[in-house]
């Protein structure tokens, strides 16, 4: 995985140089995800985008999660994307929001997508204050089924370390 900023002046002089040049970047590269922020300095605007991609097209890279064609996104290895660590997590926080869409008998994506999930495998520890950081998480997706989650993530934990608690005070900083 790979990082590459652009950036597109807010206002359009005319020259839509720059506006081409992010175009086909993202049309010649598997785009994993994009940020963006407007940033304003000394009386200009402009669009900042941070794109996290792997080189190549659809048919350049294997593994699924290519644009498809007609501009619809194809489904994303998590395994090329994440590494082990946060894989596992991410299979782990699979099994907790299926659990909790199961108990409030909704679809597992209406907590969330797998591009959200992926964000929450990457972060070093799991809480209100990191989880409501993720760009999907709202207050009210975390008090529907945020503190579940978070439970049931922390059982998972503590059965695999062999019954120790897996409390913030015992994990020191550990993820």
């Amino acid at each position: 995985m790979q990082l590459k900023v652009l950036s597109v002046p807010a206002v359009s002089d005319g020259n839509d140089e720059e506006n081409e040049r992010l175009n086909v970047f993202l049309r010649n590269h598997r785009i994993l995800s994009v940020r963006r922020e407007l940033v304003s300095m000394e009386g200009m605007s402009h669009w900042t985008f941070c794109v996290e991609y792997l080189e190549g097209t659809e048919s350049q890279v294997s593994g699924g999660g290519a644009v498809a064609s007609k501009g619809r996104v194809g489904r994303v290895d998590y395994r090329t994307v994440l590494d082990a660590e946060q894989f596992a997590r991410f299979v782990q926080l699979r099994e907790c929001r299926r659990q909790v869409a199961e108990e409030n008998h909704v679809p597992s994506y209406a907590l969330w997508n797998d591009d959200v999930q992926a964000e929450l495998a990457r972060l070093p520890e799991l809480n209100k204050a990191t989880m409501m950081s993720v760009k999907g998480i709202g207050k009210g997706t975390f008090e529907k089924y945020g503190e579940r989650v978070i439970e049931l993530l922390n059982r998972k934990l503590k059965d695999e370390k062999g019954g120790q608690s897996v409390s913030e005070d015992s994990r020191d900083g550990e993820s």
